[in-house]
């Protein structure tokens, strides 16, 4: 086995895949203490089950900033402060219940013991879950990429982190987003300033969701049947679950873009478990907290908080509880957006008219979208596959019995709810968009395996033999699609095996990173950066003003109403206190061009621009590559 194992390493050295110069090695320690460090906040809280102890653990950690906001001590020194008070306590605590034996079997139950004539197929099964989620650790490693992720989810963290403050700076309907969950990135990001951390915590989640999604799988199979439940049937409820969850493709693009569905879909499936077991105190503080992270959770948080009201309607203590525990981890982003926009959501007036039919497409489109995004990839949207065994698990779920009902329920209302206000529409996903479902799809995917197990075994010894083959096939193709689109769309593996370079990984979406990771090495701390055409300022690291795609950018707008005066527009820069100016001309040209962005009001405009850098400010540096400039402002003001 040695030998093995030598030549093994030897040939992956050799193969150069991945490179071990690459791997985030910091990041990835970063992202597993704070996992440990949630885990063992939860014990604290009494949550001896390992899944309600880490969720509950996230939850805590991700309204501290809010808390620090709140009470005025919100900065890095004192969120770096906490963080090492939390995790050396967390560490103390481990070592004495582990050095005292209590450690041992935490939130813990007996091992179950496999039916001989099932465990060749459960061993495939979590055979091809492990390659799933090894494939989507490897989607985790390289750094953090696209619009979504570095302009929004861990471009305005580092925007607050610069600050020092949670409030709203100006008008960029960002900021207005629902982000209370994600400031638990906050934290990663100040002992891991590349967000690899960020995303390697994601795959984080992503596992652990389908270890939940196991876990759960066998309670409901448990709670389902009225006779006693074999070993092995249950067991093999538990390995399907997990591979389907393990091998959706949307979830390896999800870790790979670091997006927070993952988070929010772990919260939502351990509060459906909170929730099956009567803990419905807990299932509500979970619920609310995937609603903090991302917001169209309330697709499946909503039915689901119904569906508990009606069971403890004779219990008024009990649902004003649930109730306050829901509302309260994502209030304070709503009431910030109502005080300080006069607006709850960002888009609540195209919500209404979405609800009211008057905008949004037809619901006949909608439906044709929701089932495409289940079994295709659209690059656009990043939307889809969920992948065939998922889509089929989603459906037999709604068969499932007992007090697992509440999965179907909240499933097939997040659904309709999702239908009814237009799935999320944007100009660039008339018909919305699936990926919004992503949480409460995966809550169905428990119940729906064991409706599977339930129906097959109760099959001919053929059709059981024919749908355990069609399984495999369902995984073996929903790896293929993720292997090809993150090859496609990401180049995975060419960047990990250094086959190109990392500007060759970044060009193709990012033409700024270069000149931003040389800015980020040179620019003062306290510097204020005004960026003209590249809203994606993730690896500047500094506070910067930027504009959406689809608005005209405010510099722009003042120097055509100033009558194109450069000692105008100076002035105007000082009294923003900009100390510093990205100008990327050749990124905007081309968003005018497809149409993203709007065009500028005349032609002078941009000529204005160009002599008003000549006159007041000096180039820092300069990527005539990409077309890209960093201006430092005279402090003086003359030219």
């Amino acid at each position: 086995m040695g030998l093995l194992l030598t030549f093994s390493v030897v040939t992956w050295l050799n193969t150069g895949m991945p490179v071990f110069s690459r791997f985030p090695l910091r990041s990835l320690i970063v992202a597993f203490l704070f996992l440990f460090g949630a885990r063992r906040m939860g014990l604290w809280l009494g949550q001896a089950d390992f899944f309600f102890g880490t969720a509950v653990g996230l939850g805590i950690l991700s309204l501290l900033p809010i808390l620090f906001h709140l009470i005025g001590i919100f900065s890095r020194r004192m969120l770096g402060a906490a963080d090492i008070v939390i995790l050396t306590i967390a560490v103390i605590s481990w070592l004495k219940s582990s050095f005292s034996g209590r450690g041992k079997s935490e939130g813990r139950g007996e091992p179950l013991k496999s039916a001989p004539r099932v465990s060749g197929f459960r061993s495939l099964l979590i055979g091809l879950g492990v390659f799933g989620m090894a494939w989507a650790f490897l989607a985790a490693l390289p750094p953090p990429m696209g619009m979504d992720a570095l302009t929004y989810h861990l471009g305005l963290p580092v925007q607050y982190l610069s600050r020092e403050s949670l409030s709203i700076p100006n008008e960029i309907v960002y900021y207005r987003y629902n982000q209370g969950g994600e400031m638990i990135f906050l934290q990663s990001l100040l002992w891991d300033r590349s967000g690899r951390a960020a995303t390697l915590f994601l795959f984080g989640t992503f596992l652990l969701t389908a270890l939940a999604g196991a876990t759960f799988g066998g309670e409901i199979s448990d709670c389902s049947e009225r006779e006693n439940l074999s070993d092995g049937k249950r067991n093999l409820t538990v390995s399907l679950t997990f591979a389907a969850l393990a091998t959706t493709p949307l979830g390896a693009i999800l870790v790979a873009h670091t997006k927070p569905d993952l988070l929010a879909a772990f919260f939502y499936l351990v509060g459906l478990r909170a929730a099956v077991r009567n803990r419905t105190l807990l299932a509500a503080f979970l619920l609310g907290s995937a609603v903090s992270v991302k917001v169209t959770a309330a697709y499946g948080v909503l039915p689901a908080v119904a569906y508990l009201v009606f069971r403890e309607r004779k219990n008024s203590g009990t649902v004003l509880g649930a109730v306050i525990l829901l509302c309260f981890p994502a209030a304070f982003w709503h009431l910030r957006n109502l005080f300080q926009t006069g607006a709850l959501l960002p888009q609540q007036t195209f919500l209404w008219r979405s609800v009211s039919g008057q905008a949004g497409a037809p619901i006949l489109f909608r439906v044709a979208r929701l089932a495409g995004s289940m079994l295709f990839f659209l690059s656009g949207q990043l939307d889809g596959p969920y992948g065939p065994l998922l889509l089929l698990l989603v459906i037999l779920s709604l068969g499932v019995r007992g007090a697992a009902g509440i999965a179907a329920f909240s499933g097939a209302g997040a659904v309709v709810i999702w239908f009814l206000t237009g799935g999320g529409s944007h100009a660039y996903a008339p018909g919305g968009i699936a990926r919004f479902l992503y949480p409460a799809l995966v809550g169905l995917v428990p119940a729906g395996a064991a409706v599977a197990i339930r129906l097959v075994e109760n099959a001919p010894k053929r059709e059981r033999n024919l749908f355990l083959l069609a399984v495999v096939f369902a995984l073996v193709v929903s790896l293929s699609a993720s292997v090809k689109i993150l090859e496609r769309y990401q180049r995975l593996l060419p960047y990990l095996s250094g086959g190109i370079s990392e500007e060759e990984y970044f060009d193709h979406w990012l033409s700024t990173h270069r000149l931003q990771s040389e800015a980020s090495g040179i620019l003062p701390e306290d510097a204020k950066v005004l960026s003209i055409g590249e809203p994606s300022l993730f690896y500047l690291g500094r506070n910067a003003d930027f504009t959406a795609d689809g608005d005209l950018p405010e510099v722009y707008r003042y120097i055509h109403e100033s009558g194109h005066d450069p000692a105008r527009v100076s002035a105007w820069v000082k009294k923003k206190g900009y100390t510093h100016i990205l100008d990327v001309p050749r990124e905007y040209a081309r968003k005018m061009v497809l149409g993203i962005s709007p065009w500028y009001p005349c032609d002078r405009d941009r000529l204005a621009l160009r002599k008003y850098f000549h006159q007041f400010c000096d180039p820092v540096l300069v990527d005539e590559e990409h077309d890209a400039v960093l201006y430092r402002v005279r402090p003086d003001g003359f030219p």
